[in-house]
């Protein structure tokens, strides 16, 4: 079954990188000291299980691209990961984070603001450099509001952020609606969502699910799949057995179709394997309500291809919603659960930071390393 993926910046599939061997012991990452270091900076190194070893303050572990398997799996060196490229509307306390040299004005990395041209060195629209609030208009090419919540809407003009222009079976046409605020069985048409709309969400978001089921017929909010066995921990490693189940009839929701797949291996503490988690499973919908709760308060202060965690100043109960609902949006991908699962403080801190402290570099690293994990012959 394929995976629908939220954006958390723009998250990849990382299933064929990550372990998945029948019944076979899955790798242990654990804090540690390394001993007989080639280097000062070493970070990372194998014997029995993989040793993960602090990095100096502004270093991290996985901060940079690597050159070879051995300089990975011998002698994995911490590196400077540089902030930068933040867009108009997140947080910054220097020019230098910002997206194209804006400026950093109390501790917010400005944009252009309304009529300005948004135009690139390559003449095209650019809409990371519009403020909050505004788009790149791509036939003026200059930055114009976006469309409110509850008026009409096309492609042209998309939605303010939180909301997606949206028709229901009811609507005599398209307009900005909330985000997961249509109920489970509902028809709805898409087609006019604007793409720069769902960089930092999805068009699924629109339902109260965040998940939808097309066919023939049209498209509909549907539960999301979820895990039948409730336990999702295999303790013999990778490869045993996850059972599911799909649910495919908008007419009755109680109906749904069984499939299974194998748990797979991540960077946890005891070498157990984990199954897939999917849209319908505890860890996505439990964070649904809270981010929406954390929505209201944003004001239109994020910009479009923003996530919510770092465009606003959000209160720690909103903030740590936010970082929740993102956390989850990173969980709905084949092995991306294990990569998160049971992690070390020191694997939380120097393998996985982005993803716990919600930093889109963390796509690459982490699917750099677990490539390179596939090579290799020790796992």
């Amino acid at each position: 079954m394929s995976r629908i993926l939220g954006v958390f910046g723009v998250w990849v599939i990382l299933g064929f990188l990550v372990q998945n061997v029948a019944a076979g012991e899955c790798p242990v990452f654990k804090c540690g000291k390394i001993k007989n270091q080639k280097d000062e900076h070493t970070c990372l190194q194998y014997s029995s299980e993989w040793i993960v070893q602090k990095c100096s303050k502004g270093e991290y572990c996985l901060g940079d691209k690597f050159n070879s398997v051995e300089s990975v799996v011998n002698n994995t060196l911490c590196a400077k990961q540089e902030v930068k490229d933040r867009l108009p509307g997140e947080h910054c306390s220097k020019d230098t984070e910002c997206y194209n040299q804006f400026k950093c004005h109390k501790g917010t990395c400005q944009g252009l603001v309304t009529d300005q041209r948004c135009v690139n060195q390559f003449g095209r629209e650019e809409q990371r450099y519009c403020s909050p609030g505004l788009f790149c208009d791509s036939v003026k090419q200059t930055c114009k509001e976006v469309t409110k919540f509850g008026e009409t809407c096309t492609a042209q003009a998309p939605c303010e952020y939180g909301t997606l222009c949206a028709m229901t079976k009811q609507d005599a046409g398209f307009s900005c609606k909330k985000m997961f605020s249509l109920q489970d069985g509902e028809l709805v048409d898409l087609t006019q969502v604007f793409p720069i709309s769902t960089v930092a969400y999805s068009k699924e978001d629109i339902c109260q699910s965040g998940h939808v089921l097309r066919s023939d017929k049209g498209t509909y909010c549907m539960p999301g799949p979820q895990l039948i066995d409730s336990k999702r921990v295999k303790e013999k490693g990778a490869g045993e057995v996850c059972k599911y189940k799909a649910f495919r009839n908008p007419n009755d929701l109680t109906e749904y179709q069984e499939f299974t797949e194998y748990s797979k291996c991540g960077f946890n503490t005891n070498g157990s394997g984990y199954c897939d988690v999917y849209k319908g499973d505890i860890e996505y919908t439990s964070a649904i309500e809270g981010y929406k709760e954390a929505l209201q308060k944003v004001d239109n202060d994020c910009h479009l291809l923003s996530t919510l965690s770092k465009c606003k100043n959000l209160k720690n109960k909103e903030g740590k919603a936010a970082k929740k609902w993102e956390q989850a949006q990173f969980y709905i991908g084949e092995g991306s659960y294990a990569a998160a699962a049971d992690n070390d403080k020191c694997v939380k801190s120097e393998i996985m930071r982005s993803f716990w402290e919600g930093d889109s570099s963390y796509q690459l690293t982490v699917t750099v390393f677990l490539s390179i994990l596939a090579l290799s012959n020790l796992i």
